[in-house]
């Protein structure tokens, strides 16, 4: 398990302690510094308020799945998001980045 002290501020530690269910998870806590990085890169970055909000939409749009809830940060991550969404499934309900092409005259 991550050692959250060593990796994010005092204030954040305290406030991810309140959310155990997602922070005891190497892969979410890993997800989450990448989106606030991200965020920092587009001159965006989260207040620790806006964390809180996050955290609680990344929740209910995962309904409690932690698998679920890194899907979801890595793919604002990946599209430089600044907000946090369902997960995007293409028409076939295959994840965008499995879509298959089809050439034209087969």
């Amino acid at each position: 398990m991550t050692d959250l002290s060593k990796v994010f501020k005092k204030e954040q530690v305290e406030l991810y302690n309140q959310y155990p269910d997602l922070f005891t998870h190497d892969e979410f806590v890993k997800a989450w510094k990448g989106y606030l990085d991200m965020r920092k890169l587009i001159k965006k970055p989260a207040t620790l308020r806006a964390e809180e909000l996050g955290i609680g939409q990344v929740i209910r749009l995962s309904k409690g799945d932690v698998g679920t809830a890194v899907k979801i940060v890595d793919q604002s991550t990946f599209k430089s998001w600044q907000g946090l969404f369902p997960l995007r499934e293409d028409l076939n309900d295959e994840p965008a980045g499995q879509r298959t092409t089809l050439k034209i005259g087969d």
